[in-house]
């Protein structure tokens, strides 16, 4: 688990490649929902992350998620995967992957593209307060318009995430 503390942020349209030549690309190649927001499940989250370079994913929260039932981190756990670099239609690394409860706001500088297993609201302030859609939008409402490959949510320029309460 890699913890990001870059000096500069890279483009997040400039071309980037992985340790083994290819482009660092993350989740599912197909095409996303045109008309509404699916959201994944745990299972497709966390394949997303076994594909994932661990030195680009920073992790908030406890992964992976413990799948007892009667465990206290168990189905009230919400995960959202945040990035900040897009190259041309597609989200990619580094990411960040929060996995906690809910109501809670995650600061999220840089943040260009999302994917969400709850409806979170996303905003251009740094407190995930502000109005609706002048500084902050809401998953299901903003991204059946603004879906990429593998499910993510096209967010520029997000400053932070407001994750709901369970």
């Amino acid at each position: 688990m890699a913890s990001s503390s870059s000096a500069s942020m890279p483009d997040k349209h400039a071309p980037t490649q992985s340790p083994q030549g290819g482009d660092k690309t993350i989740g599912a190649s197909a095409p996303a929902a045109s008309s509404q927001v699916v959201y994944p499940t745990r299972a497709d989250i966390m394949r997303l992350v076994a594909n994932m370079d661990p030195d680009e994913l920073t992790i908030i929260g406890h992964w992976p998620p413990n799948d007892n039932p009667l465990s206290p981190d168990s189905a009230e756990d919400m995960t959202v995967v945040y990035c900040s670099t897009v190259i041309g239609q597609e989200c990619n690394t580094p990411c960040t992957l929060y996995n906690g409860p809910g109501n809670v706001c995650l600061a999220a500088p840089n943040t260009n593209c999302l994917l969400a297993t709850v409806n979170v609201s996303f905003c251009a302030t740094s407190t995930c307060t502000g109005s609706v859609p002048a500084s902050c939008n809401i998953l299901n409402q903003f991204c059946p318009t603004h879906a990429m490959p593998g499910g993510y949510c096209d967010t520029p320029d997000t400053q932070s995430i407001g994750v709901p309460a369970s």
